[in-house]
């Protein structure tokens, strides 16, 4: 502490605060609220141009732009008894018209009726510190933009692990907003597994100051996962104390995933069965696969890096070189090569080679895979001569079966014929045993004759239609209805189709013959107590166009089989006479027209005198 007398110490009077003013480096003046000076210091003397003499009465407002003088005046009047020190910052020109920002520091003193009379300014130049603020905020603003719109997902933890920020990024890789993130812990965000291992290194990190490649797994809002490897620094305040850390994110997720697959593929090949082979563009060989070891005979070691054509049978590469053009122009090539095992043993392969390409669409090698189709090509082979003797077979039996039923027809049409003769010319001199014996001759052979004409059309099925073609259903079924058009009149029949019916590719009389015989056959099985009704529906089910045709007759028994037994040859349900007789061929030409193409048939009844259902399908044009 300072002891000096106080009787030694200098006076201080108006001359010595005069003489300190003058001195100081800061603009000072005195002005009253109007604007006028009453003094100023050689400072502000110095920076405006003004000479000593000129001070007392300038009205200093003319140093200030245009722009900021009424709010410089605005301020003056805003001071009160209460709020008698403010500050206020303008923009001035000074001597040269040097333009400046400075701040002033305003003192005013009052009248005894409360109004400012007096005003004491200091000011300092704060231009320069002002520009630095001004490009630090841009600067930081630039810094806020480049962290929030960068790739890479950004985010700030305190000491205690708790989210400080986070950037689009983040919240987009993880589909959170920012409200549901800030404050929270980051374990939240993280797997079980992956939050127990950062309990664990979170403190290492802090005291290492840094973490590189650190692999969690993160938590996403719809309930996925996704990989990041972390790469992290700390910030810490003047005493190094944590201040927090800031983590770059690496989505590796996909990388992951392609990895994982990868693995799983390479996997894959070595336990596929198919022998898979990779060449590079000369045909060198590499890679072999666990199934071309199998299939060939030699060990991945004996085949790597030798010419393709070393599994030829003939050992020279004109075949692949031939080959290797076709893949390279049109992408692949198919076909059969004849190739030869380790043991020397020739056989037939099945071949498909594909051009293989890197990311930027340039070859780069060819993959194949063989299959030894030696037993296949022989059965084939049998096959088709089986193929050519059965259709030399049935031509000879259809020729057989026509030249049968024109022989067997003749003797039935004599015999219906002179039946009828000798009944017209016996007339009354038979008995009545005798005219109906007479009739069972006649009716006999009018049933055999339609058994061998239905017998020989159903021998003809799929032989001689034709050939199947782009057909609109609905067009063959109103074909179909023309054609029983007479009967349908006859029984009062009504018919409904209740779906739009579709293309088909299919014969077209065989088609119509589908039509005809199922209609044929609701009609015939009519109830003996109302009309005929038919409805027809269509719907898609698995590649194929469904059908059916329910009528509302006399239906089928349960459980006894017959929904089967109808479908076979000369099958019937009923005695001969009942329901205008038949030859039980109809539903079975039905069948064997459906299955031939690529359908099935069933038929659908709650019992006798419920109706039936009989449904077909047919493969359906995509």
């Amino acid at each position: 502490m300072n002891n000096e007398p106080v009787a030694s110490l200098p006076e201080v009077n108006d001359s010595t605060f005069r003489e300190l003013v003058e001195r100081h480096e800061d603009l000072i003046c005195v002005f009253v609220s109007g604007g006028t000076l009453l003094f100023a210091n050689a400072a502000y003397r110095r920076f405006f141009g003004l000479r000593p003499e000129a001070v007392r009465g300038f009205d200093f407002t003319r140093f200030i732009p245009p722009e900021d003088r009424d709010a410089a005046l605005n301020h003056l009047r805003s001071f009160t008894p209460e709020s008698p020190s403010q500050t206020q910052e303008h923009w001035v020109v000074g001597a040269g018209s040097k333009i400046r920002l400075f701040q002033w520091r305003n003192t005013a003193t009052f009248d005894a009726e409360g109004r400012a009379a007096l005003f004491v300014s200091v000011g300092r130049d704060i231009t320069d510190r002002k520009r630095a603020e001004d490009a630090l905020r841009d600067s930081e603003e630039r810094f806020r933009r480049l962290y929030e719109n960068a790739p890479l997902a950004y985010q700030s933890l305190n000491a205690d692990g708790h989210i400080l920020d986070v950037n689009a990024a983040w919240l987009d890789m993880l589909g959170y907003a920012r409200d549901e993130v800030r404050g929270r812990p980051i374990g939240d965000f993280l797997t079980p597994e992956s939050r127990r291992a950062l309990d664990e290194r979170f403190p290492r990190f802090l005291k290492a100051g840094a973490v590189h490649e650190a692999e969690f797994e993160f938590l996403c809002r719809d309930g996925s996962t996704r990989i990041a490897v972390i790469e992290g620094t700390i910030s810490t305040d003047e005493d190094g104390r944590l201040f927090q850390t800031h983590c770059i994110l690496s989505d590796i997720s996909e990388m992951r995933r392609s990895a994982e697959r990868l693995f799983f593929q390479a996997k894959l090949l070595e336990n596929v069965r198919e022998s898979v082979i990779a060449t590079d563009l000369d045909r060198h060989i590499t890679y072999w696969g666990g199934g071309a070891e199998s299939l060939y005979g030699y060990t991945a070691d004996e085949a790597v890096g030798k010419h393709i054509s070393f599994i030829f049978e003939t050992p020279d590469d004109g075949i692949d070189h031939d080959i290797r053009s076709s893949v390279l122009a049109d992408g692949e090539w198919r076909g059969h090569v004849h190739k030869k095992r380790c043991d020397g043993t020739a056989f037939i392969s099945d071949t498909r080679i594909s051009l293989v390409r890197d990311a930027a669409g340039n070859p780069i090698g060819f993959v194949g895979v063989d299959h030894d189709i030696t037993r296949l090509i022989a059965i084939e082979e049998n096959l088709r001569r089986k193929n050519l003797d059965l259709e030399r077979s049935n031509a000879e039996l259809e020729a057989f079966a026509y030249a049968a039923s024109h022989d067997l027809r003749e003797p039935l049409r004599n015999l219906t014929s002179y039946s009828d003769l000798l009944g017209q010319r016996l007339g009354g001199r038979l008995s009545e045993n005798e005219q109906e014996y007479l009739k069972f001759i006649r009716d006999g052979a009018m049933r055999m004759d339609h058994l061998v004409r239905d017998l020989l059309g159903y021998s003809r099925a799929g032989r001689l239609g034709e050939p199947a073609s782009r057909l609109d259903s609905r067009e063959v079924l109103d074909m179909a209805v023309g054609i029983l058009r007479t009967q349908f009149e006859e029984y009062g029949a009504t018919l409904e189709v209740t779906t739009r019916l579709p293309i088909v590719t299919a014969s077209r009389n065989e088609l119509q013959r589908l039509f005809v015989n199922l209609l044929a056959n609701a009609l015939k099985y009519r109830s003996a107590d109302r009309a005929p009704r038919i409805s027809i529906a269509c719907l898609r089910e698995a590649g194929m166009w469904r059908f059916s045709i329910r009528d509302n007759g006399i239906g089928i028994p349960l459980d006894k089989g017959f929904e089967e037994r109808i479908f076979r040859l000369f099958q019937r349900l009923h005695p001969q006479e009942a329901h205008g007789g038949g030859t039980g061929v109809g539903l079975a030409l039905v069948k064997k027209i459906v299955e031939r193409h690529g359908g099935r048939i069933w038929v659908e009844s709650d019992g006798p005198e419920t109706g039936a259902t009989f449904h077909f399908t047919l493969p359906a044009d995509d």
